[in-house]
């Protein structure tokens, strides 16, 4: 579980994680914050704070998609992203991706976007769904069937 707030919670946007993980270098990130018709100095703030966690970031991300252990990478930051706790309402050891002024743009925190009601919620909804496909499933199963036959 990945909270980003970056570089501040008014600048990140859905899809802006993507940024510092699949750009390669500083001139791509510029390119493509300019598109977005940010501020000049937005656009400059912005690509020289990713310049910075760009590279753990990526490392972050490969390493969880090579082993499973998004730590094995990442041996330069002091932050060791672990599982999401959900045991209570809040989900703890999120990681939270933000700017200076904090020492590391990577910190563990709590998400307070999602809640366990509201994941609850999304759970019995899908499950639900699930259960009347299953059940239209065996009724085209069982009519095939007497079809066959």
């Amino acid at each position: 579980m990945m909270e980003y707030e970056f570089p501040l919670s008014e600048m990140a946007m859905h899809g802006s994680d993507i940024i510092p993980l699949f750009t390669n270098n500083k001139t791509e990130t510029t390119q493509l914050l300019a598109a977005l018709k940010l501020d000049t100095w937005q656009v400059k703030y912005y690509a020289d704070l990713l310049d910075d966690i760009s590279p753990r970031f990526k490392k972050y991300f490969a390493s969880f998609a090579l082993g499973r252990k998004p730590n094995a990478l990442s041996s330069y930051s002091n932050v060791e992203w672990q599982v999401a706790d959900g045991s209570g309402e809040e989900l703890a050891n999120v990681l939270k991706v933000t700017a200076p002024p904090h020492d590391d743009a990577f910190e563990l925190g709590v998400d307070k976007q999602n809640s366990k009601s509201k994941y609850d919620f999304w759970v019995n909804l899908a499950k639900r769904i699930n259960a009347k496909g299953a059940a239209k499933e065996a009724d085209l199963s069982a009519n095939q069937n007497i079809l066959l036959t």
